[in-house]
């Protein structure tokens, strides 16, 4: 009898070194907490694991969306072109067939463009594409990314400032893919300015890198948001931002390109009062 009542017994006592009476737990009782500890973390580990496939669904079912959207302008403004090029006053105009060409074929172009920065994108990811490093200095990467952007800010009575290092850092880079990382953060300040944008580009060198810094005084990132917005196809849901077009890729490339070349890039936002982002990039 004394026998079984042990077995089922789960703590026993013991005495310590110092006389104190101490628990001592039966084997079995220990196992079965850490055959619990086991479940209860396995089940969190999946319950994770759902709901990032939950998130990551819902942000490539928006990238979807979004993407349709922009093809959507130039298939619609294809087909017109195509459909007034049938029409009889238009065949024998040849000014106008001209025209309708013309809008043809930059529509055609821009889809063109879309499409390819997925691929682009994707391509870059699995190592698929190698960068053409050269030496080169960087405040003319900067400058040839403002020549791109400046007239779209000038249209909305906006100002690009730019604040360049005196001596021309060196950096070891792929011009075309860095120039590209540059205008894509220079049209997301431009974009996201609900007034005249106000954009500060500037470079300088700390810590044995070559920094770029763009700031802008537009509608601001939270600090949970700040988190997510260098992961693919996450688009910052507030205010206005939906309205603004894109896949959610711009950024995940910036990342990536800043990766690649052995840098980083970092953001510093405040809600309503504007965002700072700074790629940083070893100096050669």
């Amino acid at each position: 009898m004394n026998r079984h009542i042990g077995f089922i017994r789960p703590v026993f006592m013991r005495l310590s070194p110092m006389g104190v009476v101490m628990p001592t737990l039966s084997p079995g009782l220990v196992f079965a907490i850490v055959f619990t500890l086991i479940a209860v973390g396995f089940c969190i580990g999946v319950g994770y694991r759902i709901r990032k496939r939950k998130k990551m669904s819902a942000m490539q079912a928006d990238f979807i969306d979004g993407l349709t959207h922009v093809l959507k302008t130039p298939i619609a403004t294809i087909a017109v072109a195509t459909d007034a090029l049938r029409s009889a006053m238009v065949v024998t105009d040849s000014e106008r067939v001209k025209h309708y060409v013309d809008i043809i074929e930059r529509e055609n172009h821009r889809m063109c463009e879309q499409v390819e920065w997925v691929l682009q994108l994707s391509r870059l990811e699995k190592g698929q594409v190698e960068l053409n490093k050269e030496v080169i200095g960087l405040n003319k990467i900067v400058q040839e990314s403002i020549s791109q952007v400046d007239l779209i800010v000038k249209n909305r009575n906006g100002t690009i400032f730019d604040n360049l290092y005196k001596a021309d850092l060196k950096v070891r880079v792929d011009p075309f893919h860095l120039r590209n990382a540059v205008v894509n953060i220079l049209e997301n300040a431009n974009k996201y300015s609900p007034q005249s944008p106000d954009i500060v580009i500037r470079t300088f060198s700390a810590n044995g890198f070559a920094h770029v810094s763009i700031s802008d005084k537009g509608v601001g990132i939270s600090k949970v948001e700040q988190k997510r917005i260098f992961s693919k196809f996450y688009r910052v849901p507030m205010g206005n931002v939906r309205d603004v077009g894109g896949q959610g890729l711009g950024l995940a490339y910036v990342k990536l390109i800043a990766d690649r070349h052995g840098g980083s890039v970092a953001v510093q936002s405040e809600v309503g009062k504007g965002t700072v982002f700074t790629i940083k990039i070893p100096i050669s």
